[in-house]
């Protein structure tokens, strides 16, 4: 148990971690900490239980705001579907 909770917590981490890098911006992006810019979704479950845990979105902040995720009717996307004519 301990070794798969490591083994996701280590891919969590370095799926942003290396991200960031990917796009050569570690400098600002990639970790929480101090001067670095951080888009965050908080769960209500602890993802290093199950990772199944991060579909449990309880807060999205975007851009330093709260996003508003209840359901907008009147809410259209700029793009269409794939296999959408």
């Amino acid at each position: 148990m301990v070794a798969s909770v490591a083994a996701i917590a280590v891919a969590l981490a370095l799926s942003v971690a290396f991200g960031a890098e990917l796009i050569q911006k570690q400098d600002t992006l990639g970790t929480v900490e101090p001067g670095k810019l951080a888009d965050l979704v908080i769960v209500d479950a602890d993802p290093l239980q199950d990772t199944w845990n991060l579909l449990k979105t309880n807060t999205v902040i975007f851009n330093g705001k709260v996003v508003d995720r209840t359901y907008h009717a009147n809410y259209h996307t700029t793009f269409s579907p794939p296999g959408d004519q």
